[in-house]
């Protein structure tokens, strides 16, 4: 497992495993994705609007992708700490609102590209509600995901466990 915890803290080589949660999410999400778009195919709701091709609506897979990255950064970043920082809460919170407020507005500019008339106001509906859902996921899932793994006494996996002297001892 240690091959998959390297921080640059230690001065170890960076963590692969941030980007093995986004391609997990991918491979999760676009499948799923891919059914609701047959669905809408097949089943239509509506014969007023058309139905974007799966290329064009996979690219709103980006935010799950960046999220699911950016959370299992969140959760790790001070892991190893013996406690947890009074400002690490709403840095995380903002960070992860910037980043997704970013993303969706990265997502909805290249989906705008075939549609010159799209307005701004536009643009920045889906913005808000990414960033809005980056700053409640933020604030929330690294916190409880390291208050966790500090109650159970999980915070370092990759330490092996050593047995203690009193049990040894009493082997003798």
């Amino acid at each position: 497992m240690e091959f998959c915890r390297l921080s640059f803290r230690e001065g170890k080589a960076y963590s692969f495993s941030y980007l093995i949660s986004g391609a997990c999410t991918l491979t999760i999400t676009l499948p799923i994705s891919f059914g609701f778009y047959l669905l809408r195919v097949h089943f239509p709701l509506d014969d007023v609007h058309p139905i974007l091709p799966f290329a064009a609506q996979a690219k709103w897979l980006l935010l799950p992708t960046v999220h699911s990255i950016a959370l299992a950064f969140a959760c790790d970043d001070t892991i190893e700490a013996d406690h947890e920082l009074w400002w690490l809460k709403w840095a995380e919170s903002a960070g992860l609102a910037a980043l997704m407020g970013l993303s969706g507005f990265l997502v909805m500019r290249w989906l705008s590209v075939n549609q010159p008339g799209v307005q701004l106001h536009l643009l920045l509906i889906p913005s808000l509600l990414s960033a809005s859902i980056g700053a409640l996921f933020g604030a929330t899932i690294p916190y409880w995901y390291r208050k966790t793994m500090r109650g159970t006494g999980l915070e370092d996996v990759t330490k092996p466990v050593l047995p203690s002297t009193d049990k040894i001892a009493a082997a003798v």
